[in-house]
């Protein structure tokens, strides 16, 4: 592979993920009708990438984002991670294979809608075969409205950036890698060793995974779910309670639908059956007790010091993403609070100067 080209690289992917984490913060805490939902507002430095990051450089961008937002989610080793990641790749390939056969001739408008689109159909496909069930159809409507009209939205912001911004602009100069930044070079950098602690952790952590989706025992999910519960409380890193209680109750009514086995309740049309009451219930604690067991495994700290050098590239831009997300925020917490609520037309300036903070 061309230096220079991996040089490059090596700059704007972990920029780019980082701008991806600093806007999923935006994501979380919008409510959404269904736990996998994601409106998508991370995807728009993909959108931005799409127009002139080459192939190897998009997919990496592509798994920079689904690896960081996993493990800082705590959903590495949940359904959750396997919606971000069919969502992301599915969203990524249609607006970087449109971006190449149309050219200029489509815009971010139409690129962002596009594999928004894509990426909650995708969404919605998992969720009826593995989670959900076929009652998740019913909510196939809202989803793809609103993958559409966030589609939408994330393509104006995109345009709009892509039109005012400097610092867009400037990193798209092929011969500049940015305002102050930095050329790392791999072959330079010492190989630093994964701590075997963090070795047995990342195995025990995918194998009780596995362990805990191949065995459908209702009891023995629990017990795992109890168990990963009391391990993050034992460490200081307590689940919310009213949140996980939610996900529980929501996804087990939506296996409620069709009943099967037993009537245990009956209101009018609304039956309550045994089967499907346990089946939702075991889906739900698995859900759960998913996201428990990745949160626990990549626990702060846990591997040791930082994977660099030729082999270790993915991790290396992963960690890179991690440090800049880290000077995102605290770049934001300088700007007073007055300059914090923008207008649409001011945000290419204020991506701007967040983005300028990472090489100060």
């Amino acid at each position: 592979m061309d230096a220079d080209a991996i040089e490059k690289e090596n700059f704007l992917i972990p920029r780019f993920g980082a701008l991806c984490f600093f806007l999923a913060t935006v994501e979380y805490i919008i409510p959404k009708p269904l736990p996998f939902m994601r409106l998508g507002i991370a995807n728009l430095p993909l959108v931005l990438a799409a127009g002139f990051f080459p192939l190897r450089a998009y997919i990496l961008l592509a798994l920079v984002k689904i690896i960081a937002q996993g493990i800082v989610g705590g959903t590495f080793f949940s359904w959750l991670f396997v919606f971000s990641a069919a969502g992301t790749f599915s969203s990524a390939a249609t607006m970087f294979l449109l971006k190449r056969i149309a050219g200029n001739k489509i815009s971010a408008v139409g690129l962002s809608t596009a594999g928004a689109v894509v990426s909650n159909g995708m969404q919605l496909v998992i969720a009826v075969l593995w989670i959900f069930g076929g009652s998740a159809l019913t909510a196939a409507p809202v989803l793809l409205a609103a993958g559409t009209i966030s589609g939408f939205a994330i393509g104006i912001f995109a345009e709009i950036c892509n039109r005012k911004s400097k610092w867009l602009a400037e990193i798209q100069n092929k011969n500049s890698f940015g305002s102050g930044g930095e050329n790392p070079n791999f072959r330079d950098k010492p190989e630093n060793r994964i701590s075997k602690r963090g070795v047995l952790r990342l195995l025990f952590g995918f194998s009780v995974t596995i362990c805990a989706a191949l065995v459908s025992s209702l009891f023995i999910r629990f017990v795992l779910f109890f168990t990963f519960f009391t391990a993050l409380c034992v460490t200081k890193k307590q689940p919310a309670i009213l949140p996980v209680l939610v996900t529980l109750v929501s996804v087990t009514v939506f296996n409620l639908y069709p009943p099967c086995g037993q009537i245990l309740f009956q209101a009018g049309p609304i039956k309550i059956t045994s089967f499907a009451l346990s089946t939702g219930l075991s889906r739900a604690l698995l859900f759960e007790t998913l996201i428990f067991i990745s949160r626990w495994t990549f626990q702060s700290g846990s591997f040791g010091l930082p994977l660099k050098g030729t082999r270790w590239r993915l991790l290396f831009l992963v960690e890179k993403t991690f440090e800049f997300f880290t000077k995102l925020n605290s770049a934001l917490s300088t700007f007073p609070k007055e300059k914090r609520k923008i207008k649409l037309k001011e945000f290419p300036g204020y991506m701007d100067k967040l983005l300028n903070a990472l090489d100060t």
